[in-house]
């Protein structure tokens, strides 16, 4: 802990003696000071607007979590907008506790991924316990160590996620976010678009695969990454309400691996929300999903 925050320190320092004397120029992300206030600036002069920020400042492989405010200036001693506290270097901290995550860590620290819900990358996150996280994510590693073997395809790894998901869980909607994580997919065994969207983001990540969350205000649903191209999946519309015998060996493949003009044409889904992410790949598209389920259903 104490090592942690005198590097954060060093790196203030750093960039101050940077930011008043003009030493060197800035070629990469970095800390700058105007006044007393401190912006984390990218290399290409942008900087973090009204967010949460992981920034491994010294490349050390380990992040602290800031909030930018919406001049993106850090805040710090101060409780954020959405109700958590950053200490006097502006890290975010926890009972007292320092947060952190480790680079190339998916399972997160114990705490919310970047305090927010409906995120592109962490998906509902924030919205679990502890608790509900690490009984979610034993669930996942049980998942994973019985049916995703060595030299599985991507694709192959997808579709048994889906599989598990919609084999395991029941459409059910609820009023808060009761029904809207990987926790009450998983363990619970019931949840609506955006706890089933959460629950393959957060399952599709431990099992390796690159993986976003989309949504619009009505549903939610995937974006997964295979062989370079990205592709539409809806493990929600996967799971027909009131059908019990979906799951492993019988999927409906009507949404999956569907690129943006494909999924436009489903209800629901004409828009979203999402990161700059084109999904036009169709070497994985519903035909050779259904030619994978068929291999599977032959083993």
């Amino acid at each position: 802990m104490k090592n942690r925050r005198k590097s954060v320190r060093g790196i203030l320092v750093l960039a101050l003696l940077m930011a008043m004397f003009h030493a060197f120029p800035v070629f990469a992300d970095s800390w700058q000071q105007q006044g007393n206030k401190w912006r984390w600036v990218k290399d290409d002069g942008s900087y973090p607007v009204s967010c949460w920020q992981w920034i491994d400042g010294d490349q050390d492989g380990v992040s602290e979590c800031y909030y930018f405010d919406k001049d993106g200036y850090m805040l710090s001693s101060t409780t954020t907008p959405d109700g958590y506290q950053v200490d006097e270097l502006g890290e975010w901290i926890q009972n007292g506790a320092l947060m952190i995550k480790i680079r190339g860590d998916i399972k997160y620290p114990y705490g919310p991924g970047n305090m927010r819900a409906n995120d592109f990358e962490h998906a509902n996150f924030c919205k679990m316990t502890n608790d509900q996280w690490k009984e979610t994510k034993n669930a996942i590693e049980a998942f994973r160590q019985q049916y995703i073997k060595d030299g599985m395809s991507d694709l192959e790894k997808e579709i048994r996620i889906i599989e598990w998901l919609v084999g395991n869980c029941s459409y059910e909607k609820g009023e808060d976010w009761s029904r809207g994580t990987a926790y009450s997919c998983i363990v619970l065994g019931k949840a609506q678009c955006s706890g089933y969207a959460d629950a393959f983001l957060q399952t599709a990540k431990l099992c390796g695969l690159d993986v976003r969350y989309v949504y619009n205000e009505r549903h939610a649903w995937n974006l997964v990454k295979l062989d370079g191209d990205w592709y539409h999946v809806d493990v929600t519309w996967e799971d027909p309400i009131g059908k019990q015998n979906y799951g492993f060996g019988n999927l409906s493949n009507r949404y999956i691996n569907l690129t943006d003009d494909q999924i436009r044409a489903v209800e629901y889904h004409s828009t979203w929300e999402t990161p700059e992410l084109a999904a036009a790949g169709t070497k994985y598209g519903p035909a050779v999903v259904a030619e994978c389920l068929a291999k599977e259903s032959r083993q």
